[in-house]
């Protein structure tokens, strides 16, 4: 049988049955549609609870910890500064393919920047990339130097005689 038989079979079944009232047969009906109903809403709400995190409280707390991290300007700059660096071996690399190119050793640092955007599509932030060549200064100090020009220029001057590879393993154990 399936439910709507089962509530039709019950109906005739207890319409035969002349010891009841009317009234007592309803109740009797709507009571076992309600138990069945609340099975099906036990069933259900199992389902919803299996879902949910075994530790409600620890899961909250995770959260409000999260939320007072990215708060925390000190762990958000430790962060931004994490992500800079990720991409700091990427712009070693661009960096090494555009001074193979220009054949020179020397560059200001505003046309190094302007070639670096200008170059590549994927770099949209100025600021980024400026950062990033800060953090490479800081980071590899052999590898590249910048001297301030009587002009007001901040000229980088690369050491050619360094191995690009063991900087940029330098680079990579930094992150």
């Amino acid at each position: 049988y399936d439910d709507a038989d089962d509530l039709t079979y019950k109906s005739v079944r207890l319409s035969l049955n002349f010891d009841k009232s009317i009234v007592d047969l309803e109740d009797q009906l709507s009571q076992s549609v309600d138990d069945k109903a609340n099975a099906e809403s036990s069933h259900a709400s199992m389902d919803v609870l299996n879902l949910l995190p075994k530790h409600p409280v620890q899961s909250l707390g995770e959260k409000e910890r999260k939320i007072v991290e990215e708060q925390d300007p000190i762990i958000s700059q430790a962060r931004r500064r994490e992500q800079l660096m990720a991409g700091v071996p990427k712009l070693f690399d661009m960096i090494c393919l555009l001074f193979q190119a220009i054949r020179r050793f020397v560059i200001t640092k505003e046309e190094l920047i302007h070639k670096l955007v200008a170059g590549h599509l994927d770099i949209v932030d100025r600021r980024e990339v400026e950062e990033q060549l800060n953090l490479l200064l800081e980071v590899a100090p052999e590898y590249m130097s910048e001297k301030s020009c009587l002009s007001g220029d901040i000229v980088l001057r690369l050491n050619k005689y360094l191995c690009h590879e063991s900087i940029r393993q330098k680079l990579l154990e930094a992150k």
